[in-house]
C-alpha cells in the first residue's frame, strides 16, 4: 500500500514464532494446517488491513522477526560415543536402557532426526523467502537460534 499524504503511517514489527503459534487462532483449520509454517495468503493486504484497523494508518513496512539457525546440543557429528552414553544414561535412562549397546545405531537415528529438522527449518526459509519476494514491504529479519536438545 502507498501511503496516504493525509493519513498517519505506521510500521507493523511482528515476534515470528509467537505470530506463528498464534495464526492457528486466526485462520481455519481449512485455509491453515498447523503442522505447516505459515498459511498461504496475501500479506501485504493482511499486514495492510492491522495497520489501518489497529492505528488507522497506512502501513509504510513490516518487519517480521524469525529465527536465524537452529543448532544441535551434543553435535552428532563430532560427540565421542563415551560421551553420548553418558548424555543417555543421564537423561534419557528409560531410552537408553531399551537400546544398551546400540550406540551406532543411536547416533545414526539421532543424526537422521537432526537432518529432518534442519530441512524443515530451510523449507521455512524459502517460505519467507518467497514471501518477501511477492508481497510488498515486508522484510524478514533473521535473529536468535533454536537450540535442539537431546
Amino acid at each position: 500500500m502507498v501511503p496516504l499524504r493525509n493519513k498517519p503511517v505506521a510500521c507493523v514489527f511482528i515476534d515470528g514464532e509467537n505470530f506463528r503459534y498464534a495464526l492457528g487462532d486466526i485462520f481455519s483449520s481449512e485455509e491453515f494446517d498447523k503442522r505447516s509454517y505459515l498459511p498461504r495468503t496475501n500479506w501485504t493486504d493482511f499486514f495492510d488491513c492491522i495497520a489501518d484497523r489497529a492505528f488507522n494508518s497506512s502501513r509504510l513496512r513490516t518487519y517480521w522477526y524469525t529465527v536465524n539457525r537452529v543448532v544441535f546440543q551434543p553435535n552428532m557429528e563430532n560427540i565421542e560415543e563415551e560421551k553420548l552414553v553418558r548424555l543417555l544414561r543421564k537423561y534419557h535412562k528409560e531410552f537408553w536402557d531399551k537400546r544398551k549397546g546400540d550406540v551406532k545405531g543411536i547416533k545414526k537415528e539421532l543424526t537422521e532426526e537432526c537432518e529432518k529438522i534442519k530441512n524443515r527449518f530451510e523449507s521455512w526459509k524459502r517460505q519467507e523467502d518467497g514471501i518477501a519476494t511477492n508481497n510488498e514491504q515486508i522484510e524478514f529479519k533473521k535473529s536468535g537460534l533454536i537450540t535442539e536438545s537431546y
